[in-house]
This record gives C-alpha cells, sequence and structure tokens, in this order.
C-alpha cells in the first residue's frame, strides 16, 4: 500500500509503502498484517517475512473509506492507496480471512525492514462544524422565541 510517512518513529520516512503479508491462522483462516513502511527507494530491500510460528502484537485496523482525491488502486501491480482489506484479500486469493488488519508493532532489530510500528492515528477535527451547529441552533432557538414574543404581545395588548 502506497503512502507517504512524514512523522516516523522510525529513521526511514518519504514516499513508501506499508507491507502488507497474510498470516495464516490455526484454523485455516487467515489475517492481514501491516508488517511495517518501506521507502520507494528501497522497496524490493524487504524480507518476505518470518517463516513458522510467529506471534503479532499490533493494533486491529478497519478498511478505509476512499475519498475522491484518491487514487484506483492497480492489483496488478500490487499498488493499493486504501487499507481495502476485501480487495487485499481478494487479490492475493486467501479465501476466508478476518475483516481487518493487523497494523504490527516495532520490530526488535532497530533499522530493519519493514519498519514497524509506524501506524498513523487520525481523529477527526470536527470542531469547526459542532460549533457553528450549537451557535446556529442557539440563534435560530433565540429567533424562534422573538417571534412567539412578538405575536403573544400583539394577541394580548394586556401584556404590554
Amino acid at each position: 500500500m502506497f503512502r507517504p510517512l512524514s512523522n516516523p518513529r522510525g529513521r526511514f520516512s518519504g514516499p513508501g509503502y506499508l507491507v502488507m503479508t497474510p498470516l495464516k491462522l490455526d484454523g485455516g483462516t487467515s489475517v492481514l498484517v501491516n508488517r511495517g513502511f518501506v521507502p520507494e527507494e528501497r522497496k524490493g530491500s524487504a524480507d518476505s517475512g518470518p517463516a513458522g510460528d510467529v506471534e503479532v502484537t499490533g493494533l486491529m485496523r478497519a478498511s478505509e473509506d476512499r475519498t475522491w482525491f484518491t487514487p484506483s488502486d492497480d492489483p496488478a501491480r500490487g499498488q493499493w492507496f486504501t487499507r481495502d482489506v476485501e480487495g487485499l484479500a481478494k487479490a492475493l486469493g486467501l479465501g476466508a480471512h478476518a475483516p481487518f488488519s493487523i497494523d504490527a508493532d516495532a520490530g526488535a532489530e532497530p533499522g530493519a525492514l519493514p519498519q514497524g510500528g509506524e501506524t498513523i492515528l487520525a481523529f477527526p477535527n470536527n470542531h469547526l462544524s459542532y460549533a457553528m451547529t450549537w451557535f446556529g441552533t442557539a440563534l435560530a432557538l433565540a429567533g424562534v422565541f422573538v417571534a412567539y414574543a412578538i405575536v403573544q404581545l400583539r394577541e394580548n395588548p394586556k401584556l404590554n
């Protein structure tokens, strides 16, 4: 998956790829594991992954939504621009698989590729829209009250 890495925890950053590797589970199903970041100029230097039994520690991640500005994925070249678990599993021919992926923690070897532990956490910042909603609601409520008060004053002259 192609991603620019601007705030790295490790020594590599810039344009590059997240290495997604299927992990076969004991029950026959599989889960996609994001093993980490590899810079674009070192694309071929990531190993194929550990053999035998492994234990993966990391964060469980859901598929990402595609925006209007996201380029189209190119499964033939192995280039994905969103975390599309279903699309990746289908392209890799995984069969039964988990509906999520796992971002692996940083490995024990500093400087090794892929560079794990580079999970990008982005929380939505909708504070302006929330403020506009609540202040707009307050303004509308004040307008309704003023309209109600005017009608009451016109209908009941004794209130003046």
